[in-house]
């Protein structure tokens, strides 16, 4: 697997923090996916990593909500309120994404690649 982004940029309006949007741009990403040959899959290494992964993953979580618990217990309503209109302020503009697959393994002899391309999409909140 092989992944670039060529840019991300941030635009964090300061003066206008509550009424102004927080603009998130990434643009050029580039992922290309390929199969892993047989010789390569080790499924007990695979198991093992996954587990650790979903263990480590569980584990921060059960810290972020924690301390978020405990954020939200000693704060004031004013900067909740803050928080939220932040969130509810965010845009991302995402531009020029190219996805492909390549796969040499499932019959060597007639490789094959598929690809995607998408000009631009916008999530908004």
């Amino acid at each position: 697997m092989y992944g670039k982004v060529g840019r991300i940029f941030v635009d964090v309006p300061v003066t206008g923090l509550l009424s102004s949007p927080l603009k998130i741009e990434i643009s050029e990403v580039f992922v290309v996916v390929r199969p892993k040959r047989y010789e390569e899959f080790n499924r007990e290494a695979i198991e093992k990593t996954f587990i650790e992964s979903t263990q480590s993953t569980l584990d921060k979580l059960e810290e972020y909500y924690k301390s978020k618990l405990e954020i939200i217990k000693s704060e004031s309503s004013v900067v909740n309120a803050i928080i939220n209109r932040l969130i509810d302020n965010i845009q991302v503009d995402v531009q020029n994404i190219c996805i492909r697959f390549e796969d040499d393994v499932s019959n060597p002899k007639m490789p094959y690649a598929i690809g995607i391309t998408l000009q631009a999409f916008q999530l908004y909140t």
